[in-house]
């Protein structure tokens, strides 16, 4: 008799972002930039000191790490007040790696900026991109815990405006002319088979307090009257 085991759609999803990363970097590596890739810059740089590059220039400033760490501080505050350990764990497991990994694997691949023109203040190598990995983990997670529980309409929700936001962060980096389209797609991808994995784990799955579940060992059990009828 033949049987199926059912995969875990987290664990699946980490595994095809995985190999979408992997895909790129392939890519990459045979040749660098990707076909298209400078056209899309120079299709959509906005000259500095004009409005649009200053109002970009405030996205990518409100999405640079420390207002993200911000945010997850506040969110696993919020979360640990509500006694909701297990979706702050999450959230604390999902964007801690993501954060202080990516710098390292910049290092590693060492893929200069596309150079077309002046940057700044930025760090010399492209790939993957942080404002992607960062802004996705954060994204994929909260969106994940603000998912648990809810209806289909929140859910639907919650994901447009996690997508919205994340083609808002990129948009602003490619612009700006700080990454090319695969930089931000590696990013994306494996922040996004980060986050997967974890959610996959058996502690990884966020849950609100159950108010059915019963008291600890030892605490006095709740007492309910019962009317005696004649």
């Amino acid at each position: 008799m033949l049987t199926f085991r059912v995969v875990n759609p987290a664990r699946l999803l980490a595994t095809a972002l995985t190999l979408a990363t992997l895909l790129v970097l392939l890519l990459v590596v045979l040749r660098d930039p990707l076909p298209g890739e400078t056209w899309v810059l120079r299709s959509v740089h906005a000259d500095e000191g004009s409005g649009p590059a200053r109002a970009l220039q405030a996205v990518s400033d409100a999405t640079d790490l420390l207002p993200l760490a911000l945010v997850a501080v506040v969110g696993t505050a919020v979360l640990l007040a509500t006694r909701r350990v297990r979706s702050a764990g999450l959230l604390v497991a999902a964007v801690a790696v993501p954060w202080t990994v990516n710098p390292v694997l910049k290092d590693l691949l060492a893929r200069d900026r596309p150079g077309l023109w002046p940057l700044g203040d930025v760090s010399a190598h492209s790939l993957p991109a942080g404002h992607a990995a960062n802004s996705a983990a954060l994204v994929a997670v909260v969106v994940t815990i603000l998912a648990a529980g809810s209806s289909r309409r929140a859910r639907r929700l919650a994901l447009l405006v996690g997508a919205v936001l994340l083609v808002v962060v990129a948009a602003a980096q490619l612009a700006l002319g700080r990454h090319y389209p695969s930089d931000l797609l590696v990013g994306w991808t494996w922040a996004g088979a980060w986050v997967a994995l974890v959610v996959s784990l058996p502690l990884g799955t966020p849950a609100r307090p159950d108010p059915d579940t019963p008291p600890p060992s030892g605490a006095p059990a709740q007492r309910t009257r019962t009317r005696r009828q004649s």
